[in-house]
């Protein structure tokens, strides 16, 4: 496909860019994974928590309060203990909107109000500063409405964070089974050779996983490639946090 550089999406791009873009430099030696779960699942909270601070690593969890409890097409959303325990043992809470609302085509008001919701339900968790896009749904003016009020927002946009990133605009890569551990092995290559940023995401990890999740022996092969790769693991906020240090 030729390169149109006045297609409507261009032009969209590039106002967008230009009005609420965060643009930052990645330079990170060895590489880094950030895993994180989207909804999230009481499964993730109680099969792959464990597992990774057994490794001594933390995750990143985006939680829409709405759904506390609920059932859910990933299975049942964690609990409000759940998320206070995850929150105590060092890992990550961040924002998911309030209903898991999608939010391409939205007007500023609904995105206020699932802004408003959630945080006055999340504020006191620091990671409530990091976004997730609920199904990855959003559209340059979502994007940018975010762009002053999260450190970062992630979307499920497959690739490595490498060279310069929008921070509004994070990409990530599934982990839904049957995993492509080929495919893994790529990308934690590549990230360490590119000193990137590598997000992982997935939702469910269970014995029976869903469409969107893995299963708990799944999940423990993902620990053991990044290990055997010699990546760094951190949370999202983290690495935020060390891109900003080197601008």
């Amino acid at each position: 496909m030729r390169f149109d550089p006045m297609s409507r999406g261009t032009i969209s791009w590039l106002r967008y860019a230009w009005s609420h873009g965060r643009f930052a430099r990645v330079n990170l030696p060895g590489g880094v994974v950030s895993f994180s779960f989207d909804d999230f699942p009481a499964s993730a909270a109680h099969a792959a928590a464990p597992m990774l601070e057994k490794e001594g690593w933390r995750g990143t969890y985006y939680l829409a309060p709405g759904l506390l409890k609920a059932e859910t097409g990933v299975g049942t959303i964690c609990s409000l203990e759940d998320v206070e325990r995850l929150s105590q043992a060092g890992h990550e809470i961040g924002n998911h909107t309030e209903s898991h609302h999608h939010c391409a085509n939205s007007p500023d008001s609904v995105l206020l109000e699932e802004y408003e919701r959630s945080q006055r339900q999340l504020k006191e968790f620091p990671g409530s500063r990091h976004f997730a896009f609920p199904a990855g749904s959003y559209d340059y003016p979502a994007a940018g409405f975010f762009s002053k009020r999260f450190d970062t927002s992630r979307t499920v946009n497959h690739g490595i964070n490498a060279m310069v990133v929008d921070l509004n605009l994070l990409k990530a890569n599934p982990v839904y089974s049957p995993v492509d551990f080929a495919g893994l092995a790529v990308l934690l290559k590549r990230t360490r050779q590119l000193r990137g940023w590598l997000i992982l995401y997935t939702h469910d990890v269970c014995a029976t996983p869903t469409n969107w999740g893995c299963s708990v022996d799944e999940f423990a092969s993902v620990i053991s490639a990044v290990k055997e790769a010699g990546l760094a693991v951190d949370t999202v906020g983290n690495v935020f946090r060390r891109l900003k240090r080197k601008d």
